[in-house]
């Protein structure tokens, strides 16, 4: 009786098991692929930043978005078309961009939010000098075979 017991708690027990370690190795695939995108936006987003210190349109026109949108510190709204076309003028014109603390959300297999801390200096065409410390998020989605930035948004970080 005790042998036909074991017998029927290990029938039960087995499939879950088994189901148990096929998740535990399709979370970490996932993690991995994901991670692996991961790395890829960073350096998406560090490839961005030298290309607009060296005003290079053909990046920045490559991983911009058809429908791009981007809100620049002083609350000013631009699309793809006016932000090439500043980069093109070099307006900012920038000595330095350095992102640092960045972060990556995955949503779902196509979209995805970085978020982080640019350190810059430069000025405006105006003379207006733009550097300092500023939080930025950015929507990356993937088309075309691409990433490309849809969308962005940045806020000076207030001295303290």
């Amino acid at each position: 009786m005790k042998r036909i017991l074991v017998m029927i708690v290990l029938m039960i027990a087995a499939p879950a098991l088994a189901l148990s370690q096929t998740n535990d190795k399709k979370a970490d695939a996932t993690k991995n692929k994901n991670s692996s995108v991961e790395q890829e936006l960073m350096q998406l987003e560090k490839d961005s930043a030298a290309a607009a210190v060296k005003g290079d349109t053909t990046f920045l026109d490559r991983h911009t978005a058809a429908n791009y949108i981007g809100t620049d510190p002083g609350g000013g709204v631009e699309d793809r078309a006016t932000m090439l076309a500043n980069a093109k003028d070099g307006n900012p014109k920038f000595e330095t961009l350095d992102l640092d603390d960045m972060s990556v959300r995955m949503a779902g297999k196509d979209t995805a939010v970085v978020t982080g801390r640019a350190t810059i200096k430069g000025k405006l065409k105006s003379g207006m000098d733009i550097s300092g410390q500023y939080r930025f998020t950015d929507v990356w989605v993937k088309q075309e075979g691409r990433w490309q930035l849809m969308a962005w948004q940045a806020t000076k970080v207030a001295q303290q």
